[in-house]
This record gives structure tokens, C-alpha cells and sequence, in this order.
């Protein structure tokens, strides 16, 4: 049994499905199916009654769970126990990112933080929800913004704000003419999408009874854009991918009938209290949001906010021209 069955076997038992279960961890369904089939060959025991409402922990599993969780609790203290130890500087910080910010997002607010605290040093690391939500757990990281918090609910956290889905393509495609463009009309279009969003769309596509098959599937948002830069080719992303890119290059607009957004969190790990360039950083990321007309920007928690440099905004946000900027 390794650490990888321990994750997948307690969110099963938590989400009471396989479908919730890889929803929350960020990957494919016969993953999931794949690790549990391996732990109740181990065991020689059937872990979950199975029934059309989902699935539930038998008695026999009740102890392994329990256990399971307690192990997964002990790993991230040692991992935290391990990194308190390392002095850190004020000026210190090392931030987790969701694949989908990794082109115009996240560049955008680290170049600023670094502008507005030359002296500051940032190491940044890319990943899925759950992987970063890992490494803010084990002190890895000192914070991710990242989809969900459901995985590990005891991180510090606060409320970012939610972003629309937009359909994008390069300058000139028309889409900055157009309000939205139904979910429907996406047929025909030649499309490159992450995995990840692949899955969600089929799912919430589905229940309003529209197929989308992509062309292409890629995992990395810089080579999302550089298709995407291409006349034909659209992608659909969340309106923070967008943020900080040119949009001399690139046109976009909401996916509608479904409308469909998508949360945003400030993770923090408890491992070592946040540094002045960790709050820069905070605020930073909740205002360049605040400047997307596609995102809506929650206001910070109480406490959240601390003393450090400001930052003067140097960056060109991709969106459509608010009213009288077309």
C-alpha cells in the first residue's frame, strides 16, 4: 500500500463515489477505480458496498479508513516539522500555480511582486489542485492559489473569487464582437483543451445536451496560446489564464447556455507564519483579478491583509474592452 492509494482510497470513502472521488483529486475515473481494486487485492477484502446511490465503507474498512487518515495527517507534520526548522527570510516565498495561470496569470503577478520588492526572492511551482494542496500541506509551499479547497479544508484559506469560461482565439477571429457564444456553436471549431477541462466540459456540457469533441489536448498553457495564436484554432480557459496577456494577440468572449465558472482560493500552508512578500503577493493576485471584467473578486478575510510594498499596475490585461474601450 503507498501513499498514492491511501489519497485516492480516503476520497472515496469522504466524496461516497468514484466519479466525486477523481473530481476532487483531478484525475480519471479508472485511476481511482484502478488503486482501490489494487488495495482490496491486498487485502483480499472488499472495501465498499456498492450500490446505485453510490458507495459506502463496510465494516471491515471502517479501521483501515480511520487509520489511513492518520497517516496522511502524520506525513504532512512530518513534512511541516521538517521545514519549520529552515530559517526563512521576511522577503521569502514560495508559491504553487494551477497549470491554466502559467502563461499570462501568474508571470503578471510575480513580475510585480518582484518589481515592488526588488530584494524579495519567489520560487513558484506548477501543478494540479490536489498536488499543490499537497505541498502546502507537507510546507512545501508557502501559498497556492488553486480550484478547490475541499481536499484539505484545515489550510489556512480565503475566498479569491470566481472567473468566467472563455472561449478564445487569436486577434482578428471576431470574438470581441460578440456578448458570449452558446456552448453549441462550439461544434465544428477546431479546439485545444487541457485534459482537465476536457473531462469538466463533458460533464457540464452534457447535462445541457451538447457534445464537444477537441482536436488537440494540451496539458501546458504556453502551448495552449501559441496554437491558440493561430486563425482557426480556439481554446477555452478561465478568465485568469488571461490575465497579463496582450490582447493585440488575442480575442475572447463567455461560453454561455451553460454559463459556466470556476472558484478561486488563497491557500496558505500553517507551517511558518506569512512573510511581508507573502501578503504582497496576496493582495497583488486579488487585484490584477479585480481588473479582469471576467472574474469576480471576493474581499479579503479579516487579518489577512499585512504592511509591505504596493505595487503600481505595468501590465496589459487580455479582455474585452469594457464599454466605450471597443
Amino acid at each position: 500500500m503507498d501513499l498514492r492509494q491511501i489519497k485516492y482510497f480516503v476520497a472515496v470513502v469522504e466524496e461516497g463515489s468514484i466519479t466525486a472521488a477523481a473530481r476532487r483529486l483531478n484525475v480519471v475515473q479508472p485511476a481511482v477505480s484502478m488503486q482501490l481494486r489494487k488495495l482490496e487485492e491486498e487485502f483480499g477484502v472488499v472495501l465498499f458496498d456498492r450500490t446505485a446511490r453510490g458507495m459506502s465503507l463496510n465494516g471491515k474498512a471502517q479501521k483501515l479508513y480511520e487509520s489511513c487518515v492518520h497517516i496522511l495527517s502524520e506525513v504532512a507534520a512530518a513534512g511541516r516539522s521538517l521545514r519549520s526548522t529552515e530559517p526563512v527570510a521576511d522577503n521569502f516565498l514560495n508559491v504553487g500555480f494551477l497549470h491554466s495561470s502559467g502563461y499570462g496569470f501568474m508571470p503578471a503577478v510575480l513580475r510585480e511582486v518582484c518589481e515592488a520588492d526588488p530584494d524579495c526572492r519567489v520560487a513558484s511551482r506548477e501543478g494540479y489542485n490536489d498536488t499543490l494542496l499537497d505541498q502546502l500541506a507537507q510546507g512545501v509551499t508557502d501559498i497556492a492559489i488553486v480550484s478547490s479547497v475541499k481536499q484539505n479544508e484545515k489550510l489556512p484559506h480565503e475566498h479569491l473569487g470566481s472567473e468566467q469560461l472563455l472561449l478564445v482565439g487569436c486577434a482578428g477571429s471576431g470574438l470581441a464582437d460578440l456578448s458570449s457564444m452558446p456552448a453549441s456553436h462550439l461544434r465544428g471549431k477546431r479546439l485545444v483543451l487541457t485534459p482537465r477541462l476536457r473531462r469538466r466540459f463533458a460533464a457540464d456540457f452534457g447535462r445541457a445536451g451538447v457534445e464537444i469533441e477537441p482536436s488537440l489536448e494540451v496539458e501546458s498553457a504556453t502551448g495552449i496560446f501559441g496554437l491558440v495564436r493561430t486563425p482557426g484554432w480556439y481554446s477555452v480557459l478561465p478568465a485568469a489564464a488571461l490575465c497579463g496577456v496582450d490582447r493585440a494577440e488575442y480575442e475572447a468572449t463567455p461560453v454561455s447556455e451553460p454559463t459556466m465558472t470556476r472558484s478561486l482560493w488563497l491557500a496558505r500552508s500553517d507551517a511558518r507564519p506569512l512573510t511581508a512578500t507573502g501578503a504582497l503577493f496576496m493582495r497583488t493576485a486579488r487585484r490584477i483579478l479585480s481588473e479582469n471584467p471576467y472574474c469576480s473578486v471576493a474581499p479579503p478575510s479579516p487579518g489577512t491583509a499585512r504592511s509591505g510594498p504596493s505595487s503600481d499596475p505595468r501590465r496589459l490585461v487580455m479582455a474585452k474592452a469594457s464599454a466605450g474601450q471597443a
